[in-house]
């Protein structure tokens, strides 16, 4: 029985659990080697999704022993069985809403909804094509009222 068991730490990654410029700090990656060993559960919480995490954590499975929430929560992750265990999108006509009071709020912004491991946009700009550059395949202009 370790002196853990039964506590769960979930850490956000930017400014949290990543020092400065981004880095791995050795020191927290110890510190969270030890919970675990004394029994604790250990994983982050992100709005990235599953796989943009492991361009700064590339050892993921090896820091975290539960399933990570991503997507700022929109869908629950198991790196290790690599599998989406849970997910929850926002139904009709909430989305509508949300997406109006933004443009009112924004006329003329861009729009990026996540769904199917996609990034449907409204229209090609540039903070979402360079923020995806690497996953040009993941990424679908639509018309908004086409998006899935």
């Amino acid at each position: 029985m370790g002196k853990f068991d039964g506590v769960i730490i979930v850490s956000d990654i930017d400014g949290t659990f990543l020092g400065k410029h981004a880095r791995l700090v050795p020191r927290n990656l110890e510190a969270i080697e030890y919970f675990k060993k004394e029994g604790g559960c250990f994983t982050i919480a992100t709005g990235r999704e599953h796989f943009l995490v492991y361009r700064p954590i590339p050892n993921l499975k090896e820091v975290i022993n539960i399933p990570l929430i991503a997507c700022n929560g929109a869908y629950i992750y198991d790196a290790h069985a690599e599998k989406v265990v849970l997910e929850e999108f926002l139904p009709e006509p909430e989305i509508s809403r949300i997406v109006d009071a933004a443009r009112a709020f924004s006329p003329g912004s861009g729009l990026r909804i996540t769904c199917d491991m996609h990034y449907y946009i409204d229209q090609p700009f540039e903070p979402v094509l360079r923020e995806f550059v690497n996953y040009p395949e993941r990424i679908r202009v639509v018309p908004y009222d086409e998006t899935p």
